[in-house]
């Protein structure tokens, strides 16, 4: 496959109104215009009953005015759809991406490749007609390239077990566990003094699924997350965590999607110890046609944070981001498909210089062999 696409952005650094940046040329500028590249290929291998699957994709991004963030990005997969005598099944694998890593958040907003390399194996087992056990185990590694943000390189390591009750169409209810420590090999530094961002979290959860014939299905998670920081001057974080998931096809023609969650997010830079974060997502989908497709969606995302500036004084900060975006695509031919799409992003922060508007329209189009 191979894909081309440009970007105009209003605001690609993610700037407060009225502020801009120096760019290589000099030159004084908010907005930009980026051109990408991207060619990749996927490989599924049957192995007996196992099945291999292979994906690889190569991204080059060009700015045309701050050319000191273009970057080559990759996204590559290796997972293993694995079979264990009659009933046992799940999967095996690693997955690598690199890409810019969000200017908002990066501190001083600077170039910054973030990279992420994940390692997991997965198991589930009906060992009865309505009983079934999931489980898994997971490593993530986390790495950026500007010195400056090599505070947030963390690696995470987590396991979870799960008990079902299945009943008819797939429908479920069960309880889940959860526990994972990260680990930050670069401590931040407060006044001389380096500050451990590591945690231990544990999580547990009444999880269920609904479905109604094809028309519609419901997956919902409810429980209790704890956060224990190493440092025990930050304080142990415990709340209600939780997500929501609702997908609804009334007709062939039109979907909607509604996504909610609560959850503990890591360390973002030197200056947050994490965050608790309260998102939502509303998506529209019609299809008028066989070749052309209509997306819509809206979000709204809460960080509230705590924030480090000095041991022991932690300063709150929240953050507010709503996002809106439309998106048309349409199948030129059986291998080619072309897509616009327009969306408008706006932060409002309780920390002075972190507010933000941007807007974004973008052209692709995709070739797959």
């Amino acid at each position: 496959r191979a894909s081309t696409s440009v970007r105009a952005d209003s605001n690609v650094r993610r700037l407060p109104d009225g502020v801009t940046a120096t760019a290589p040329d000099g030159s004084q500028a908010r907005s930009d215009v980026i051109s990408t590249y991207s060619v990749g290929a996927s490989l599924d291998v049957p192995i007996s009953r196992q099945r291999l699957l292979l994906s690889y994709d190569l991204t080059q991004s060009k700015y045309a005015t701050f050319s000191n963030l273009d970057f080559n990005g990759e996204d590559g997969r290796a997972i293993l759809h694995w079979e264990a005598g009659r009933l046992a099944t799940g999967q095996a694998g690693v997955t690598r991406a690199r890409t810019q890593a969000n200017l908002a958040d990066t501190l001083g907003r600077a170039p910054n490749l973030r990279t992420s390399t994940r390692k997991f194996i997965d198991a589930g087992y009906p060992f009865h007609a309505n009983w079934q056990l999931n489980g898994g185990i997971s490593s993530t590694e986390s790495a950026n390239s500007d010195a400056l943000n090599r505070v947030s390189d963390s690696t995470t390591d987590s396991v979870n077990l799960e008990l079902r009750y299945v009943g008819g169409a797939a429908n479920f209810l069960g309880v889940r566990a959860a526990y994972s420590e990260a680990s930050f090999p670069n401590p931040t530094v407060i006044g001389g003094v380096p500050i451990d961002n590591g945690y231990k979290q544990q999580s547990y959860a009444l999880v269920a699924g609904y479905t109604t014939g094809g028309a519609s299905s419901l997956q919902l998670s409810i429980g209790q997350s704890e956060r224990r920081p190493n440092e025990s001057f930050r304080g142990t974080s415990t709340g209600f965590t939780g997500s929501l998931t609702f997908n609804w096809n009334p007709t062939g023609a039109t979907s909607l999607n509604l996504a909610a969650t609560r959850e503990f997010s890591p360390a973002e830079n030197v200056t947050t110890s994490g965050s608790v974060s309260d998102a939502l997502q509303l998506g529209v989908g019609w299809k008028p046609t066989a070749t052309l497709t209509v997306q819509g969606n809206m979000g709204y995302q809460r960080r509230d944070y705590t924030l480090a500036l000095l041991a022991g004084l932690p300063v709150p900060r929240r953050d507010e981001t709503r996002t809106m975006g439309l998106s048309v695509s349409y199948a030129a031919h059986a291998r080619l498909t072309l897509s616009i799409s327009a969306q408008h992003e706006q932060r409002e922060s309780t920390l002075p210089g972190s507010d933000y508007t941007a807007d974004i329209v973008s052209a692709t189009a995709q070739l797959n062999f």
